[in-house]
């Protein structure tokens, strides 16, 4: 008899520092791992500077990648990462990205 055994969600980050620096005008990947049975569904939200905090931050990806391309100043901030498979809770991973 088989057994589905279910286990939530964990993350790490890449880098595992969990900050990034771009130079203007280039690129960059943010890259969240995922693990948990079943395997997680992950996106990507930017965290916003405001302080009204009424409004929440919109999905700006899907998946474990998260490239930027032609990055300007306005992409620095943090950025979060979230796994959920619908056992337990969704985790969440916060990653900084400087630009220069």
């Amino acid at each position: 008899m088989y057994t589905f055994s279910t286990v939530p969600p964990s993350i790490r980050a890449v880098p595992t520092s969990g900050q990034s620096t771009a130079r203007k005008g280039g690129s960059v990947t943010l890259e969240c791992k995922a693990s948990g049975n079943p395997v997680p569904a992950i996106h990507w939200t930017k965290k916003s500077g405001g302080t009204s905090g009424t409004s929440s931050p919109a999905r700006i990806g899907e998946g474990p990648i998260l490239t930027l391309e032609r990055v300007d100043r306005q992409h620095a901030g943090v950025y979060q990462c979230t796994a959920d498979n619908g056992v337990g809770e969704p985790v969440f991973l916060d990653m900084r990205l400087d630009v220069l």
